[in-house]
């Protein structure tokens, strides 16, 4: 194995496993709750590859492990501290632990559930699947990360898996540099709720960044709509604002970056029933709110960062939440109406789709998986009435909607035909999905659950007025031809 020596961000890599991950953790009725260390330095050196593999690998057991029980849900945590007795100004020592209130681990089974293909119990496998190789590899990943690996256990009550890893802090960058990297979204409108009285420059640091910033100190002001700048991102620092900002229609679906000051205290009652948290239990000073990443994923919160910050902390943090926007405003009903092709497996995303496409007057076919999708876009291209846009979900049974589009691509290349839009419907907004959509020949990408105006704008972008009718004319003659 080799590790690569890179500069990331750990706070977007850890956030951006985590939220890979709350869809399992919630089809399984488990709380997936996170907290790191505000201490920690953001800018690191060292493999974050290898550092998603390890904790997605314990995260995905923890949920795996971890069965609600009917009186209480299950619940996995993955914190991460500074180790300041192993850290220096060049280096940090980094102690992460994933904790679940699962099944929990014999205490004479500890040591064996890192041996290759081995796992505590053999009743375990049968009931939860799996081989235990994967817990061998993480440790391996860790020792290679100048780390170790551990774990404390008690059964019926849970476990504690433990692993440290040493890397090197990047250095800042330069300023030219930093703006550099978020120079395209130059003269962006960045909403600023400081409900707490940031005392650390973060309004200054946007307009040093080439955004304008709109800063208001309590929610009710931006209730009026005609009061506001367009809007492109939120930088919001209380959990409770962030959910009186999602009351607002306009205010909505607009990304949200949560901004956590270090504080002495740790987080309020309120704070804690907002993430998730049962029971109000006091953290140790300089201690962020933890957070529920369910809540999260539904107040689309793009990033969290930690004040005070630098230049290149919070260009990154933007970045990531100015990307993950696929519309800006909604649109007008289209004046023509087309026929499109949802594939789509679940039922209840078929149905909010439907209703708010045919709400246009679209007329929409069903399929349940990718295979049907190019079976449905083939039989449609052989009568002469093509789809005018395909809706693909990326992840379905049988055949997911990557592949699907290959051949769908493929398809089109060797008949010659006209390339019909494809719409990627993705679970989540994550950094690089667009690309990935493209690279397989999606041509955008939309984020569940679904929204009339971001669905709107994909379509109209995508669909030319003229294009039902020309596409049609285009097969005919083309299947005359042949």
């Amino acid at each position: 194995m080799t590790m690569e020596m890179v500069t990331y961000s750990l706070r977007a890599t850890v956030y951006g496993i985590l939220k890979t991950l709350v869809v399992r953790a919630s089809q399984n009725d488990v709380d997936l709750i996170y907290e790191i260390d505000p201490t920690i330095p953001d800018q690191l050196i060292g493999d974050a590859l290898r550092l998603r593999q390890v904790i997605t690998n314990l995260v995905g057991n923890a949920i795996k492990f971890t069965p609600s029980k009917p009186i209480k849900r299950g619940q996995v945590t993955l914190s991460c501290r500074l180790v300041p007795e192993k850290s220096t100004g060049q280096s940090a020592t980094l102690e992460f632990c994933v904790a679940d209130t699962g099944i929990g681990i014999k205490k004479d089974k500890l040591e064996l559930i890192f041996d290759t293909f081995c796992q505590a119990d053999g009743s375990t496998t049968r009931e939860y699947g799996g081989t235990g190789l994967g817990l061998s590899i993480s440790k391996r990943l860790v020792s290679l990360m100048q780390g170790q690996m551990w774990v404390d256990s008690e059964p019926g009550k849970g476990s504690n898996f433990y692993f440290t890893i040493t890397c090197q802090i990047s250095p800042p960058s330069r300023l030219e540099t930093v703006l550099q990297k978020i120079q395209p979204w130059n003269g962006r409108t960045i909403l600023y709720l400081d409900s707490l009285g940031d005392m650390t420059g973060v309004a200054k640091l946007i307009e040093e960044l080439g955004l304008k910033v709109f800063v208001s100190h309590d929610v009710i002001r931006l209730a009026d709509k005609s009061r506001l700048p367009h809007v492109d991102t939120i930088i919001a620092d209380s959990l409770a604002g962030t959910e009186k900002l999602r009351d607002l229609d306009h205010l909505r679906y607009i990304p949200i970056i949560l901004l956590s000051p270090v504080r002495d205290d740790g987080p309020t009652p309120d704070e804690c029933q907002l993430t998730g948290l049962r029971f109000f239990q006091p953290l140790p000073p300089h201690c962020m709110p933890r957070l529920n990443l369910k809540w999260c994923l539904d107040n689309s919160i793009s990033a969290q960062l930690t004040t005070p910050c630098n230049h290149e902390d919070l260009a990154n943090t933007l970045v990531t939440a100015l990307e993950s926007v696929t519309s800006h405003q909604a649109v007008d009903a289209p004046a023509m109406t087309y026929d499109i092709l949802l594939a789509e497996d679940n039922m209840v995303n078929q149905k909010v789709a439907v209703k708010l496409l045919e709400n246009y007057g679209h007329h929409v076919q069903i399929v349940e998986n990718g295979q049907l999708a190019v079976d449905a876009v083939k039989e449609r291209w052989h009568q002469g009435k093509p789809y005018d846009v395909i809706l693909m979900d990326v992840s379905m049974p049988f055949m997911g909607g990557m592949e699907a589009t290959e051949l769908i691509r493929a398809f089109e290349s060797e008949q010659s035909l006209e390339r019909t839009p494809i719409i990627a419907l993705t679970a989540h907004a994550m950094i690089g999905d667009r690309e990935r959509c493209l690279q397989a020949g999606m041509d955008d990408h939309v984020t569940k659950p679904l929204r009339r105006a971001d669905l709107t704008n994909a379509i109209s972008k995508l669909v030319r007025p003229q294009a039902p009718h020309a596409a049609r004319e285009a097969t005919r003659a083309a299947y005359t031809r042949h």
